[in-house]
Formats: C-alpha cells, sequence, structure tokens
C-alpha cells in the first residue's frame, strides 16, 4: 500500500510541476471581458424567406464575415450565431478607433464588377492609341 501511494505522490508533484511550468512560461489569452474589445451583433434580414432559407442567408452571412474578419488579423476573434438571425463577432484587445475601423470593414457591401478583358480572341486591344 505504501508503494502505490509513493507512485501517486511522486505522479501528483510531476503534474503539478508541469502545470506551474505552463502556467509561468505560456501567456493566458485575455477575452473581450478582460482585455477590453467590442463587439457587434448584426441582425441578417431575413424577412419573408423559408425557415430552411432563412438558416442558410444567416449561414453564408456568417461565413463572408469570418472572412472578413480573418482579413483584419485579430487574434481570439470570435463569430457566432446569436439567436435565430444574429450574428455576434466579438474582438478582444482593440481601442475604440480600431473598432471604428473594424465596423467599417463588416459593413461595407460586396461589389461584383465585370469588365471586358479581350475583344474576342486573337484580336488586339487599342488602349491610348496602342495596341496590346
Amino acid at each position: 500500500m505504501k508503494k502505490n501511494l509513493k507512485w501517486k505522490l511522486l505522479a501528483t508533484i510531476v503534474v503539478c510541476c508541469i502545470a506551474v511550468y505552463l502556467v509561468l512560461t505560456k501567456p493566458i489569452p485575455r477575452g473581450i471581458d478582460l482585455a477590453g474589445g467590442t463587439y457587434f451583433t448584426i441582425e441578417v434580414m431575413t424577412d419573408g424567406l423559408s425557415d430552411e432559407k432563412k438558416n442558410e442567408a444567416v449561414d453564408q452571412t456568417l461565413a463572408v464575415y469570418r472572412n472578413r474578419v480573418d482579413e483584419i488579423g485579430v487574434a481570439g476573434t470570435i463569430i457566432q450565431r446569436a439567436g435565430e438571425n444574429q450574428i455576434r463577432v466579438q474582438i478582444p484587445g482593440i481601442d475604440t478607433k480600431e473598432s471604428e475601423r473594424i465596423k467599417g470593414i463588416l459593413s461595407r457591401q460586396a461589389h461584383l464588377e465585370f469588365r471586358v478583358v479581350v475583344d474576342g480572341p486573337g484580336k488586339p486591344i487599342t488602349i491610348n492609341n496602342k495596341s496590346i
């Protein structure tokens, strides 16, 4: 019995030492409550859509916001559904100025533009009286 007790005590001490080492060497990431920051709650307009289309619209919007926030490169960002047709974006550790910039990025509308690149296959394009 004493032999088992010694091994258990030794294992407990080793685990405690490892835990103390990890706590002292690895910083604990702070969330929005400790580090400050901001959060946005965005409501997706789903009026007149069926339940299936509503879920699909919210999921697509969630993916768009996730891509936009990933472009910003802020660590610790949480993007999740909040209710039936709302999305909450939590961004810890940013100030008011940065918060306004991110709000602008999240609220911008997508823009799709089509341009003619070539005037038919093999035909030269003329720009400013120069053939390309």
